[in-house]
């Protein structure tokens, strides 16, 4: 038996929401809270949305019908970033530290980070990108891709 059932047509609600903020003003910056990204402040926004689901109002993807969905979200660092800074990013329904938030620590050279997971969500769960930094760091570029996996 497959894993994943009623699987119609994955990509008719499939969504890619990204930003670059390298020449932005102002840049990205995120300090000691979780923050959600807000991807359409950026004038280098850009967006796949087959099935009209994301909000570029509220920066969050409306989940279309319950089921499971793959999330992928990733982002660089500025290449000054601070030493040992931690920081952290992941994708859900709220701007809080879960088992879906992926952590790491910063250091000088060109860095970013890949979170990718499958998940149960709700019919009409907003899922949006969220970081945090425990001091202030600045973030270059982002991204946010779902896939819906089936029920």
């Amino acid at each position: 038996m497959p894993l994943f059932r009623n699987i119609q047509n994955p990509i008719a609600d499939f969504c890619s929401v990204s930003f670059d903020a390298v020449d932005s003003d102002p840049q990205l910056t995120i300090d000691a809270s979780f923050t959600k990204l807000l991807f359409s402040q950026y004038d280098n926004y850009a967006i796949t949305d087959n099935g009209s689901n994301y909000s570029s109002v509220n920066n969050t993807y409306i989940v279309p019908k319950s089921g499971y969905y793959q999330v992928i979200t990733n982002f660089r660092l500025i290449d000054s970033a601070d030493p040992v800074v931690s920081y952290g990013q992941g994708a859900h329904t709220s701007n809080a530290d879960n088992p879906f938030f992926l952590w790491g620590y910063s250091n000088p050279s060109r860095q970013g980070s890949i979170n990718v997971r499958a998940s149960f969500f709700n019919a009409l769960d907003e899922i949006r990108m969220i970081a945090f930094a425990e001091s202030e760091i600045t973030f270059w570029r982002g991204s946010m891709t779902i896939i819906p996996l089936g029920s």
